[in-house]
């Protein structure tokens, strides 16, 4: 990115088995990406792909749902 970061507001969200209700939200304020790792792959295995992604914020505050 080469310095030139753009701050953003989001929210993280986790849901029930089925994807359909909130079980708990948490907001983040002024962030931006930090790192990012992807997956090592390999033909002969069958693991599950997984990515990292690290966000740095000024705040967070968890939301009662």
């Amino acid at each position: 990115m080469k310095g030139d970061t753009q701050k953003q507001d989001g929210a993280i969200l986790l849901l029930d088995e089925r994807a359909r209700d909130v079980k708990a939200r948490w907001n983040f304020y002024s962030a931006w990406a930090s790192k990012y790792m992807g997956p090592s792959f390999n033909a002969k295995g069958n693991d599950v792909a997984i990515d990292t992604f690290t966000l740095v914020c000024e705040r967070m505050e968890r939301v009662k749902v």
